[in-house]
């Protein structure tokens, strides 16, 4: 059966089942929309629309076990990359049948507007792909047996990296990724073929070769999808906060009564705890007795200054 229609839209009835008994080969093209009730053949079932919605409102099947054993096709002359134009609507609880080892292709344009077919297909089975047509295959995971559901539209998927923080020296955390944006239940394994790179992008290391104080661009990049999805990246931030360090060791000498507070500093014997190694840091300092009068274990008050390519 070959029926082909112009511009006006149609509603096909019960085809090659009840008293019709079962048909060959089923070929529907109507040039807007179409509301499709049941059809039974043991042929290739071909139905589409030029531009308007495929409504479909009953069960269809077929014996046939080819890779095309049936095609529905909302909005046939639309292309890849664009949502409009036409969907498939699928009204009720239907199904759609081929032989053992069959494929039916659903050709759809819009992700929200293709009414049930995420629950016909099965949410989460993986056979969904986007940014496709008839003509155009914007995927790379080939298809299988079964039942798919090909979009039109290019839905995005989104990498972000996730925000680390850290204090200066420590190891550098495990960079990880949140994924946003998945459609039908798709799966990250599903979606990527390839997952994205990781890496701290900004520079800014101390002679030690750590990360210094401050914040650092996690950036992501290089996921490859097989189902047609585009995808995006938005960075993350590794935060350093500053190491805690001690010094200890500096001397303050003995003096004669000069009727000042004064002390001779030396920093010669200084050490620094909680460093790391390599690090450049430099220090001097000043000091004041407590008082100027004579005395033995006097306190001495020290005004430090820090320096060095690793202070900061």
């Amino acid at each position: 059966l070959t029926v082909t229609t112009g511009s006006a839209g149609i509603t096909v009835g019960n085809v090659g089942s009840g008293a019709n008994g079962v048909l060959g080969s089923v070929s529907l093209t109507s040039g807007t929309a179409m509301t499709l009730n049941a059809v039974n053949a043991t042929g290739t079932i071909n139905v589409a629309t030029l531009t308007g919605n495929l409504t479909i409102a009953g069960n269809i099947s077929t014996t046939n076990t080819g890779n095309s054993a049936i095609t529905l096709n909302a909005g046939q002359s639309t292309a890849a990359g664009t949502s409009t134009g036409g969907n498939l609507i699928i009204s009720g609880t239907r199904s759609i049948t081929t032989g053992t080892g069959g494929r039916a292709t659903l050709y759809t344009g819009s992700i929200s507007a293709s009414t049930g077919l995420t629950a016909l297909i099965g949410s989460g089975s993986g056979n969904f792909r986007y940014n496709s047509d008839e003509a155009t295959s914007g995927y790379a995971t080939a298809l299988s047996s079964g039942i798919y559901a090909i979009y039109r539209e290019r839905p995005t998927l989104t990498i972000t990296a996730d925000n680390k923080s850290m204090t200066y020296g420590d190891a550098t955390p495990t960079l990880t990724a949140t994924i946003t944006g998945n459609q039908n239940g798709d799966t990250n394994a599903q979606i990527l073929s390839g997952g994205a790179s990781l890496a701290i992008t900004s520079s800014g290391t101390s002679t030690s070769g750590n990360y210094i104080f401050g914040s650092h661009t996690i950036g992501a990049s290089g996921a490859t999808n097989g189902l047609g999805y585009n995808i995006s990246y938005t960075s993350g931030t590794l935060s350093v906060s500053k190491r805690s360090a001690t010094v200890s060791g500096i001397t303050a000498a003995n003096k004669v009564y000069d009727a000042s507070r004064t002390a001779t500093v030396s920093v010669s014997g200084a050490t620094f705890s909680n460093l790391m190694s390599g690090d450049l840091i430099t220090i001097s300092s000043t000091g004041l007795f407590d008082t100027k009068n004579v005395g033995d274990g006097k306190t001495v008050t020290l005004t430090s200054t820090y320096g060095g390519a690793d202070l900061n």
